[in-house]
């Protein structure tokens, strides 16, 4: 079996124990990165997490996020960036779509698992975190210049040139990403929770969400989110 191929390397605000042990609605967050483009890392997180969840699976493909980059880093216009990400998008949603067609998987699982786009994430709770996000990081001090440090993580890692202008420019993918990170995530119009995203890796800005959420590093960021103190977290895998 494919969920075989995981294992829980280590987690962020949550027991690995009661993951396995599928106390928590999962979700997995899908990068436009090489990672995910690699055949089977996709299908394998998506078949692990639907195992250990506990009613219902979330999978988030951000294509709006995706255009950023599509923009700042492949030099495409906003509309031909928009469509390519749509494009990444939907070649995701179709490889998730094969693998629940497999008859390993029966109806019932089919129907716990919920593929959503950026918009369909637009709740007001994250609405209001994003906003939060973006006016610290135009405040500038340590908050800028630590989210600017990942953005520039970022661009090396995808062997791009790093320059000022373009690191605060895709600093905006970063900015669109951290309200998910900041409590137990909903569809827009839906009651369901998902608490754990399960990920790949983890690097500076997994770094970046322990230090906002635990409010010594930001203490001000922290005390404008407003984050709840319910269980939720990060659980980060590899495959074997």
């Amino acid at each position: 079996m494919t969920v075989q191929k995981i294992a829980i390397q280590k987690t962020l605000g949550v027991p690995a124990a009661c993951v396995m042990a599928g106390d928590y609605n999962l979700w997995v967050g899908v990068s436009d990165s090489p990672l995910f483009h690699e055949p089977g890392v996709l299908e394998d997180l998506v078949e692990w997490a639907l195992a250990h969840t506990c009613q219902e699976l979330l999978v988030w493909i951000p294509a709006d996020l995706y255009a950023i980059n599509h923009v700042h880093i492949d030099g495409k216009s906003r509309q031909a960036a928009m469509k390519s990400a749509r494009q990444v998008e939907e070649s995701f949603r179709a490889r998730v779509a094969r693998l629940l067609e497999s008859s390993r998987f029966t109806a019932e699982q089919r129907a716990c698992v919920h593929v959503a786009d950026g918009s369909d994430m637009l709740t007001s709770t994250y609405n209001r975190r994003q906003m939060i996000f973006h006016r610290s990081f135009s405040d500038g001090g340590v908050f800028r210049e630590r989210v600017l440090g990942v953005a520039e993580a970022y661009l090396r890692a995808r062997h791009r040139s790093v320059t000022p202008q373009l690191t605060e420019a895709v600093s905006a993918y970063q900015l669109g990403e951290l309200p998910m990170f900041m409590g137990p995530v909903q569809m827009v119009g839906s009651d369901t929770t998902y608490a754990v995203e399960v990920y790949p890796g983890s690097g500076l800005f997994d770094q970046l969400v322990r230090d906002i959420v635990e409010g010594a590093v930001f203490p001000a960021v922290t005390e404008q989110l407003k984050i709840p103190v319910t269980p939720f977290g990060v659980v980060e895998v590899r495959r074997g």
